[in-house]
């Protein structure tokens, strides 16, 4: 039926029209009134006077800070014009004698009688339009759980301020706003989905703030979009108790980043910080520039480029395990041991400070602090207590003195009287001078060294790594570790295992000049940290308010971390994090994520996560098996040519590695395709060549994997790198393989 037929459609029509009208009004006399501030401030500039803190102080103040936050309003209104909502509901309140309905939309705007013209998708009411199913249903306000009937949900498409269509549902799973939303092309950046957030989505965006957050989520499920959700939430919620900037997003790399850029602006978040594990680690450790970090898929293309990489993987495993926190704890006992005086603190003869006494203030009084700061808290003790006791030791120095002075000249003479006269004067001096350098002279026995220096202490000595070690290491892993780490060192190189273990070195040792100050932080694509990572962001941050979005399956750096979430939720968080799953996945079509569910059932085994795809058809993935290299690539310059003039805006050739993907663009030389290595500070959209391992977290309208001269085997690694692959497709996914590349994968 055409909406023009609907018995609603012209008052949906009056509704809309009304909608924009008032939101111009609204426009209009905020910039009307941003004249008159301005007119004001000009007033007020005219009888300044620089000299006094007058009341035209004050209005040009109140004036700016009016213009600022007005400004940011009209911004926000005017983005929201073309589009004001998205959905409607009909609820009555049981308080009520009649329904009221709600438009949500991205923002909340009210009439001059303060009833709601839209209300803002993440108000309280709004969760029944994601949650409620019609009829009788409740959602959690300030007050406390409201209860009612929900009588209509209605969906729109607006574009350009013209109503397109509308139509009502119950459920949101299978909607036509949500279909219509999947077929859609995507360009080169994450987009907000505010209409189409699904009730297990909403859950999770909802979820308790007080506790941490884990969510295992399929490919495709809109993890990261969940999550970038679930900031604007809570900040619209707890506006008054949360800063923005206490927010912190850690994604895989820039390039991700790049790609989830448009979104929380979107969203009206414009303050969170956002930044990857390597570069937050190397501005807490001052290492900027200073050195080079080899990449998790760097490394990862390492592993899968060369065959004797056994010590490689268990010395990446084992810097990432809570055993190798031990160790570098067990060394700091030393260093703790080593660092404090065996004796008294004396001042001449006289005791300012006992060992007892600084044992005591080290181990016990300041052990909150970190081990270089604890010696400058015992420093300005010492400083302190040698100006208060300076003048009683000199006095007592005097009155010892007096008596002797007195017995030698009466016994030895006035000589011997004058010798102790000048020898206490001598000393008094001396007790003076030692007192203003008592503090000086005890950090100059301190040695001090930067976590950085002990880290190469550490890890360059085998025979301290077997001795720190809380078990047994063979010695030839000792030794590659050692034998490794000085090569790096010596060339400026990290791995990106040794960031967490320096970070934790420098809060044990030497702290960190500013307060860190990110009392909430959400963790894109979390399957890839190691526990002591967790640990360490926990540790540094002094939070536990996390929100950690993964999928164990397309945990293709599982060989350094993790393998489940229970061990994360038991280790970092002490059971005390809420556990949640996404299982539909809404990227790709049923076709593409069964044939995606079987790889991984085949490589991985029966314990696999698998995806749940909504119901949306489309073609059956398409294997094309050649012969010869020559027609593997013409056949992908036809594959790209064809699937450019059918509309698709991002087409993305996956090669397994990056090696793989140099030989493709190389054999393509084709304009207009960009290889990516995953180290690109942006993504331009169209056409790109990319590692399976550098496709991670990002979508695709068409996605071509080729195996030119490096397969997919039947291994967990490879079969995860496989599914990762497949699952960055939106509607169409081919395969190219060379026939002695082909594997039980592509060949049913």
């Amino acid at each position: 039926m055409s909406i023009g037929n609907h018995p609603d459609y012209k008052e949906e029509l009056q509704y809309l029209k009304g909608t924009i009208n008032y939101i111009d009004q609204f426009i209009n006399s905020i910039k009307k009134k941003q004249q008159e501030s301005k007119e004001d401030m000009k007033e007020a500039y005219e009888v300044l006077d620089f000299l006094d803190s007058s009341q035209s102080y004050i209005t040009i103040l109140v004036n700016a800070r009016y213009l600022d936050k007005s400004s940011e309003t009209i911004n926000k209104v005017t983005k929201a014009r073309d589009k004001p909502y998205f959905s409607r509901i009909d609820f009555k309140d049981d308080r009520d004698e009649q329904p009221t309905s709600y438009y949500i939309g991205k923002l909340s705007l009210f009439k001059d009688d303060n009833e709601p013209l839209i209300i803002d998708w993440r108000s309280p009411v709004a969760s029944l339009y994601y949650d409620g199913r019609i009829g009788e249903v409740s959602y959690e306000a300030e007050e406390g759980t409201i209860t009612g009937n929900l009588s209509l949900k209605r969906q729109y498409t607006i574009e350009d301020g013209e109503l397109q269509d509308f139509f009502d549902v119950d459920i949101t799973t299978n909607d036509e706003l949500l279909q219509a939303s999947l077929r859609d092309t995507r360009d080169d950046k994450l987009k907000d989905i505010v209409s189409t957030i699904q009730r297990e989505q909403n859950k999770i965006i909802r979820a308790d703030l007080t506790k941490p957050l884990i969510v295992q989520g399929a490919a495709g499920s809109g993890k990261t979009t969940i999550a970038l959700h679930r900031i604007a939430y809570l900040i619209y919620t707890y506006e008054k108790s949360f800063d923005p900037n206490n927010f912190m997003i850690i994604a895989p790399n820039n390039l991700f980043l790049d790609y989830i850029s448009d979104v929380l602006p979107e969203l009206g978040v414009e303050d969170a910080r956002q930044t990857t594990f390597t570069d937050f680690c190397l501005d807490l450790l001052n290492l900027q520039g200073k050195v080079t970090v080899t990449e998790l898929n760097e490394k990862l293309s390492i592993i899968l480029e060369e065959k004797d990489v056994g010590l490689l993987r268990w010395s990446s495993f084992f810097k990432g395990s809570f055993k190798f926190k031990g160790l570098i704890d067990n060394y700091l006992k030393d260093v703790k041991e080593n660092m404090l005086p065996k004796e008294d603190i004396l001042l001449e003869e006289y005791t300012l400070m006992s060992q007892d006494e600084l044992t005591n203030a080290f181990y016990n009084e300041y052990n909150y602090l970190p081990i270089h700061k604890r010696f400058d808290q015992i420093k300005k003790k010492l400083s302190s207590r040698a100006k208060q006791k300076k003048e009683l030791i000199i006095e007592s120095v005097k009155e010892e003195y007096e008596k002797i002075i007195s017995k030698a000249r009466k016994e030895e003479g006035s000589e011997k009287a004058v010798s102790l006269m000048d020898e206490r004067d001598e000393k008094i001096e001396r007790i003076k001078a030692g007192a203003k350098k008592v503090s000086q002279n005890f950090s100059k026995n301190i040695k001090k060294q930067n976590a950085f220096n002990h880290y190469k202490k550490i890890l360059k000595d085998k025979e301290l790594l077997k001795k720190y070690s809380e078990e047994e290491i063979e010695d030839k892993k000792a030794e590659y570790m050692a034998e490794t780490a000085k090569k790096s060192f010596k060339k400026k190189e990290l791995e990106s295992e040794d960031l967490a273990p320096l970070l934790y070195l420098k809060a044990q040792l030497e702290g960190f000049k500013e307060t860190i100050e990110s009392s909430n932080v959400i963790i894109d694509e979390a399957q890839d940290f190691n526990l002591f990572e967790f640990y360490v962001l926990k540790h540094v941050l002094k939070t536990d308010n996390f929100t950690l979005l993964g999928d164990i399956s397309q945990g293709v750096h599982g060989y350094r971390g993790i393998s489940n979430w229970e061990e994360v939720n038991k280790t970092i968080f002490s059971n005390e994090a809420t556990s949640l799953t996404l299982k539909q996945s809404y990227r790709t079509t049923v076709e593409i994520m069964e044939l995606s569910n079987n790889v991984l059932k085949k490589g991985v085994g029966n314990e696999s996560i698998l995806a749940e795809p909504v119901v949306r058809h489309g073609e059956k993935p398409i294997v094309n098996v050649v012969t010869q290299k020559d027609n593997l690539i013409d056949g992908l310059k036809k594959k790209i040519l064809e699937l450019q003039e059918q509309g698709y805006a991002s087409i993305a050739i996956i090669g397994k590695t990056l090696t793989e993907c140099k030989k493709i663009h190389e054999l393509l030389d084709m304009k207009d395709i960009t290889l990516l290595s995953g180290k690109e500070a942006e993504y331009q959209g169209g056409v790109v060549i990319v590692p399976s391992y550098a496709a991670k977290g990002l979508e695709f309208d068409a996605v071509t994997i080729v195996s030119l001269d490096e397969a997919f085997y039947e291994t967990e690694l490879d079969a995860k790198l496989l599914y990762v692959a497949m699952t960055r497709a939106i509607h169409n996914l081919s395969t190219f393989t060379m026939m002695d590349q082909l594997t039980s994968y592509f060949d049913d």
